[in-house]
């Protein structure tokens, strides 16, 4: 029972501020690879009425750069499939998803 503890607080309530985000868009496809497998930080909402979500990733590979902005993208909240405040339990996520567990 240890383990069904961790995902008690993953897609509680709505993404806030300073939570980490799995995020699934499937416009561009490199982007959607890089931003699928990595985990973003909810860093801040911005006034928009469709993409109000602001999410900055690390180590963006340089051929996607470009549609970043200084590693950022705006996302709705469609787009968000997981977040959470503790970045372990996303991880664990990616994991489970990668290997077909």
């Amino acid at each position: 029972m240890k383990h069904l503890k961790y995902f008690e607080s993953v897609n509680d309530g709505e993404p806030k501020v300073g939570d980490y985000v799995i995020v699934d868009r499937k416009t561009e496809l490199d982007v959607y690879y890089f931003t699928s497998n990595n985990i973003g930080y909810y860093e801040q909402s911005i006034h928009s009425n469709t993409m109000p979500y602001h999410i900055l990733f690390d180590d963006v590979p340089e051929e996607i750069e470009k549609k970043f902005t200084y590693d950022c993208r705006n996302y709705s909240r469609e787009d968000i499939k997981y977040w959470s405040r503790n970045r372990k339990e996303l991880e664990i996520i990616l994991s489970t998803i990668k290997y077909n567990i």
